[in-house]
This record gives structure tokens, C-alpha cells and sequence, in this order.
């Protein structure tokens, strides 16, 4: 009885031993699992930032054409397609207002969002505190992707 007693003992304790082991390994993959869905979560919005950015720079481009000093009269410019692309923008702003972890960026987004949109009435449209709100817009969003880039 005590030959069974100690092999019984020793098949628990290796038993043991391998539920810990098995613990560890759980609980490692568990965080390797966590860490790739933040990386792809991360990259996710890295390409909405991009997205982002290339819809501003568009929109910048649009509006240093529409502030130009020597600008000519108007004549040939279609300010209905363009006050659309501003719209557009306003609209991209509005569905990206969450595309970044950093609630103090998505604020910036929301704060900005808003801003168009309580200018957006006036006529006519004050082109060039547009650009520079676009202009800010730019500026986070470099910021945030140079620093993914480098971190």
C-alpha cells in the first residue's frame, strides 16, 4: 500500500506540474494574442490616419487655390463641386472621429468637426480659417503618424 501511496504521490505532483505549465503557456499566448490585435488594431488606424491625411492635403490644395490673392474672379471655377468636396471633407472628419486610441486626437477631430460645421453656413464661406483649421488638421495627424513611424 505505501508503493501505491507514493506513486500515486508522485503521478499528482507531476500532474501538478503540468497543469502550471500548461497555466504559463495559456496565459503567454493569451498576451501574444492581445499584443497582435493591438498591432493590427494600430495599423488599422495608422491607414485611416493616412486616409485622413490624404483627404486634407486634397482639401488644402482646393482651398489655396480658392484663397489665392491674385486669384481671378470666379469665372470657369465650379464652387458647387468644390463646396461638395468641402462637404465631403466635413463628412470624412465626422466618421474619423474615433479612428485613434488617443481620446485627447479624437477630441481634436470632434472640436474640429464641429467647428466646420458651425461654420460651414456662412456665405461666403471664410476659405481661409478653413485652411487653416485644415492646415491644424494636417500638422496632428503627421505628428501622430511620425511617431508611430519612430516609436
Amino acid at each position: 500500500m505505501d508503493l501505491l501511496n507514493i506513486v500515486g504521490s508522485l503521478i499528482s505532483i507531476v500532474a501538478a506540474a503540468f497543469t502550471v505549465f500548461q497555466a504559463v503557456k495559456a496565459r503567454n499566448s493569451a498576451k501574444a494574442a492581445e499584443e497582435a490585435k493591438q498591432t493590427i488594431e494600430q495599423y488599422k488606424s495608422t491607414l485611416d490616419l493616412h486616409n485622413l491625411l490624404n483627404q486634407a492635403k486634397e482639401i488644402e490644395a482646393l482651398l489655396v487655390k480658392l484663397t489665392l490673392i491674385n486669384s481671378p474672379t470666379g469665372k470657369g471655377r465650379n464652387f458647387k463641386r468644390d463646396h461638395e468636396a468641402l462637404e465631403n471633407f466635413v463628412s470624412i472628419l465626422n466618421d474619423n472621429q474615433s479612428i485613434h486610441p488617443d481620446k485627447k486626437f479624437c477630441d481634436f477631430i470632434l472640436n474640429e468637426y464641429e467647428w466646420f460645421v458651425a461654420n460651414f453656413a456662412f456665405d461666403p464661406k471664410p476659405y481661409k480659417e478653413i485652411l487653416y483649421h485644415v492646415r491644424e488638421i494636417i500638422r496632428e495627424i503627421n505628428k501622430i503618424i511620425h511617431y508611430r513611424t519612430f516609436e
